[in-house]
C-alpha cells in the first residue's frame, strides 16, 4: 500500500499475486494471503515510513503445520488394525506399532492406556516416516 502522496484511507493498493494489503477504516490495515503455500514461510516485515519521524518496522515468522499424509497400526503379523485389536488371550506377547508418514513439523508417536502415556519412543524409519514400537 503506498499512502506516500495520499491519504491512507484512499492510498494506492499494490496488488502482488496472491498477496495484497487491505485497510478499512474500522478493522485498519492487515496483509492479505490468499491459498497459504509452503513457500510463504518465512519472516514479514511490515514498514511504516513516516514524512517527519523515522521509519518503524516490525516482524513476523509464519511458520505452517502439514498434517501427516497417513496413520496407521500394525500388529507383529504385519497386519493393519482398525478401530479393535484381537480378541487375544490372555498371558499372549502383543506387539503392535503405530506408523505416521509425512508431517511438519515431524511429529512424534506415543502410545496411551486409559490417558496415560505408557511410551513414548519414537523410531525415525525413513526421512519422512515415523513409528513406536513399544
Amino acid at each position: 500500500l503506498d499512502a506516500r502522496d495520499s491519504d491512507l484511507y484512499q492510498a494506492e493498493q499494490m496488488a502482488v499475486s496472491r498477496w495484497y494489503f487491505k485497510f478499512t477504516k474500522s478493522a485498519g490495515g492487515k496483509l492479505m494471503i490468499a491459498n497459504v503455500l509452503d513457500s510463504d514461510r518465512g519472516i514479514y516485515r511490515c514498514r511504516i515510513d513516516f514524512s517527519d519521524s523515522p521509519t518503524r518496522n516490525f516482524r513476523v515468522q509464519l511458520s505452517l503445520v502439514d498434517p501427516p499424509d497417513s496413520i496407521f497400526v500394525m500388529d507383529s503379523q504385519g497386519v493393519e488394525v482398525h478401530d479393535i485389536a484381537g480378541p487375544y488371550f490372555e498371558g499372549y506377547d502383543l506387539q503392535l506399532s503405530c506408523t505416521v508418514k509425512g508431517g511438519r513439523p515431524k511429529p512424534s508417536v506415543s502410545w496411551w492406556m486409559n490417558g496415560t502415556k505408557i511410551d513414548d519412543f519414537t523410531e525415525q524409519v525413513f526421512q519422512d516416516q515415523s513409528t513406536n514400537r513399544p
